[in-house]
């Protein structure tokens, strides 16, 4: 997967980096640094989660659900 370049909130720059990542409660934390301005900033990432998916005997793909259709 390509790096994304995240603008600074600053200056607008899309030359920055990231200093530090950590795990947050509820997803990634990335402290960045402009190459240009030399502003500080978070991004967050939020986790995924997958949605299951059912193969039913034809092999089509269908969403799963809790609730049994009849």
């Amino acid at each position: 997967m390509p790096a994304v370049q995240i603008p600074c909130p600053n200056c607008e720059s899309r030359m920055s980096f990231v200093v530090s990542t950590g795990n947050g409660e509820e997803g990634i934390v990335r402290r960045r640094k402009c190459n240009s301005c030399g502003h500080r900033w978070y991004t967050f990432q939020e986790h995924e989660i997958p949605i299951p998916a059912c193969y039913v005997t034809t092999s089509d793909k269908k969403p799963f659900l809790r609730k049994k259709e009849n």
